[in-house]
């Protein structure tokens, strides 16, 4: 059955990301574009400017990309026969497409205590020692000497501060608004990030992709795809893939793995939701693009409207090039890309799409 997407970054109790204007987070609609296909229904937010999304429309024409034509900028539902895709399914989104199994699905894995608690007895030996509390007031000092505290709720690394001292962490809990949860999680010395991916429907989940996650201050920074490697956290996210879909998740979700220096994989959170890397993967397996690296590229521009890229964009024949991803964060000064090529290419192509929006 056809798709009717609704990506909207903005989604009720989720709230704009710190740091980030109302404006910038309707623009963050428009990055499903290149994941979508003929046949499908996207609904943007207000904000998307028009001379981008006819710009953005040439581009996946150009490398090759088959997207959605039918594109609505409001909507109050669903259209008979279409099934759904929402980036995270939130308390306003579950009063337009009643899905409140969905809801449900993702409130307990995107909530970190609940998440690492149930890891904990799935598998306890691969969870990083961590401390759960309901909200600050429950708090009540620590023997550490240094941790990760962690909001409970937030997305890409936001609110995690990095405690080097016992002293630090106290002043961190202290910063915390009341009635947040959170935890605090002894550090992990990993040799790398992964993102490993999934997708479920109808109470089946099969393995989707897997991605090395760039990582920066604690922070999700954009996704690597290696064509080669040697990463196998399979045989551990398999049995929490299984717990998803026990808990009604449907489409793509994901799991952050810690790889350790001795191969020890530890599963750190779930993302019961599309993520960064779900984006950039989509429509990357669509053009069978095995070498990707996404990433923010900051520009000199408010505007794509007469933006030539040209042999920067990706060319099927040799497998490298860029592909926008998110693109109507231009308004914003900024957009994501997939640089597609060996790690080389991926290097040289961001530093010249660098330069051509500057």
């Amino acid at each position: 059955m056809p798709l009717f997407v609704d990506h909207s970054y903005i989604s009720g109790e989720w709230g704009v990301p710190p740091g980030q204007s109302s404006l910038e987070a309707a623009c963050y609609s428009g990055r499903v574009l290149a994941s979508t296909s003929q046949g499908n229904r996207v609904v943007f937010q207000q904000g998307i400017a028009a001379p981008d999304l006819a710009w953005i429309q040439d581009h996946y024409r150009r490398v090759g990309l088959q997207i959605a034509s039918d594109i609505w900028f409001e909507t109050d539902g669903v259209p008979e026969g279409f099934d759904l895709s929402v980036f995270m399914m939130s308390e306003r989104l579950n009063r337009i497409y009643r899905r409140p199994e969905l809801l449900h699905a993702v409130r307990t894995l995107n909530h970190k205590n609940v998440f690492l608690s149930t890891a904990m007895m799935i598998a306890p030996e691969s969870v990083p020692e961590t401390v759960f509390f309901g909200e600050p007031a429950h708090f009540v000092g620590t023997d550490w000497d240094e941790a990760f505290l962690k909001p409970a709720v937030s997305a890409s690394g936001d609110g995690i501060v990095e405690c080097t001292t016992r002293g630090a962490i106290i002043d961190a809990v202290n910063a915390l608004e009341p009635k947040t949860a959170f935890q605090l999680q002894r550090p992990v010395n990993a040799k790398a990030w992964l993102n490993v991916m999934y997708f479920a429907k109808g109470g089946q989940w099969k393995r989707e992709a897997l991605t090395v996650q760039l990582v920066e201050n604690n922070c999700y920074k954009g996704s690597r795809q290696l064509k080669e490697h040697d990463y196998n956290p399979w045989p551990l996210t398999d049995q929490f893939a299984q717990y998803a879909v026990s808990q009604g998740i449907e489409g793509y979700f994901a799991f952050d793995v810690a790889v350790l220096e001795d191969g020890t994989y530890l599963i750190i959170e779930c993302n019961g939701r599309w993520n960064g890397a779900t984006y950039s993967h989509l429509p990357a397996k669509k053009l069978g693009i095995e070498s990707w690296m996404s990433c923010k590229v900051e520009a000199d521009r408010r505007s794509l409207e007469g933006l030539d890229l040209g042999d920067l964009e990706y060319d099927h024949a040799s497998g490298r090039g860029v592909i926008l991803i998110n693109w109507g964060t231009i308004q914003d000064r900024y957009v994501s890309a997939l640089f597609a090529g060996t790690p080389a290419d991926q290097g040289s192509l961001y530093s010249e799409l660098q330069s051509a929006l500057g």
